[in-house]
This record gives structure tokens, C-alpha cells and sequence, in this order.
């Protein structure tokens, strides 16, 4: 709307505002790591596109992916969530329309706390690597057999400068 010259984002722009000649400028990218309890039994490699079914509740136990058998509990972000948004771009997440299965506990405050206390022990859920930092409490899932320290990590989160372009 005019009232600055510069902004910071960590979300992708939205077709509407490309169509107003925003640019983003990338800054740097932080890996969006899939997470559980450290309770929880699974520790295997999963894939972007298994992690995607399970958002979406097309995979709903733990022995699809290879795990014991027991039910998935995803703990989705707020739909303003811009680490949430950071998803809806990668090509697992556009084969099907952005919704998380209606049986996801959704988070009402986009907190690192709110998600712990949701996760359980059969809970999954996605946080930035930073707010893992001192997390004694969760473990990062594999994916890709790679983990959120590795480059090839598929997931993560653009920050930017944006302006109004001319």
C-alpha cells in the first residue's frame, strides 16, 4: 500500500501480489524439518511425497510408511502459518488441493510450544530448524534419507526482501 519502500518476508509472494509488480529478492532459506516425539517409535526415511499423503490423510497409519502399526496424528499450522504457505509450492503439495485432513489438530497459535504439547506420541508435524534448537523433546524425521542438516533436504523456507517493482 505504499507505506514502505522495503519489506521482509519468509513466504513465496502470491499471484496477486506479482500481478502489482512485487519483487522478492532472495535472502537465504531455511529447512522446514518433519518432526515427532522423540517417543515416538518411527525413525525411518520417509519421502516428500509420503509426508504430503499423510498431510493430506491419504496415508493414515504408521506401518504405510513402514512403522509399527498405529494411527498418524498430524498437527497442522494455522492456514496463516508462513512456514505452512512455504509448503504449498513444492510439486508433492500441488498434486492435490492444499488441505490437511480434516482430521489434523490444527494449532491456534503458531508456536513452537503449541506444537510439542500437540505432537504426542504419534503426532507429526513440521517446524523451521531453528525452533528445534534446545527441543529435547522431538526428533527430526529423515527425508529423502537426509536430514535437515544436509543440502539435498527437499523443504524449506524462503526469506526475502521485497519492494514494489516499477
Amino acid at each position: 500500500n505504499g507505506n514502505a519502500d522495503l519489506a521482509a518476508s519468509s513466504r513465496p509472494l502470491t499471484a496477486e501480489e506479482k500481478a502489482k509488480g512485487v519483487i522478492a529478492v532472495p535472502v537465504r532459506r531455511e529447512k522446514i524439518a518433519i518432526v515427532v516425539n522423540k517417543n515416538n517409535p518411527f525413525s525411518q526415511s520417509i519421502t516428500g511425497s509420503q509426508f504430503a499423503q499423510i498431510f493430506r490423510g491419504e496415508i493414515k497409519d504408521w506401518s504405510e510408511v513402514g512403522g509399527e502399526t498405529g494411527p498418524i496424528k498430524l498437527i497442522d499450522r494455522p492456514a496463516t502459518s508462513e512456514t505452512r504457505l512455504a509448503l504449498s509450492p513444492y510439486p508433492v503439495f500441488t498434486t492435490a488441493p492444499f488441505n490437511a485432513t480434516a482430521n489434523a489438530t490444527t494449532l491456534e497459535a503458531d508456536t513452537t510450544e503449541a506444537l510439542v504439547k500437540a505432537l504426542g506420541p504419534d503426532g507429526i508435524g513440521y517446524f523451521l530448524v531453528g525452533e528445534l534448537e534446545g527441543q529435547t523433546d522431538l526428533k527430526a524425521l529423515q527425508l529423502h534419507k537426509t536430514l535437515p542438516s544436509d543440502p539435498r533436504y527437499p523443504f524449506s523456507q524462503p526469506y526475502s526482501v521485497v519492494y514494489a517493482g516499477g
